[in-house]
């Protein structure tokens, strides 16, 4: 996750999206570990997703 982190960065965006399934709850845990926040919930027909996002600095930022 750290080089997605400053990969992103570096290509001068500010923060990270991710999507996971709310069952995997271990995702989750993880991802909130990193610093990740849930900002926001998607119910599909097959399974209900989060939306997770970290902010980061951009390369200009740094």
């Amino acid at each position: 996750m750290r080089f997605v982190e400053e990969e992103v960065g570096r290509r001068g965006f500010h923060e990270v999206r991710l999507t996971t399934a709310v069952v995997i709850r271990r995702n989750i845990d993880l991802y909130q570990r990193l610093g990740y926040a849930i900002t926001g919930r998607e119910p599909t027909a097959t399974v209900d997703r989060v939306w997770i996002t970290k902010r980061v600095n951009a390369a200009s930022e740094t």
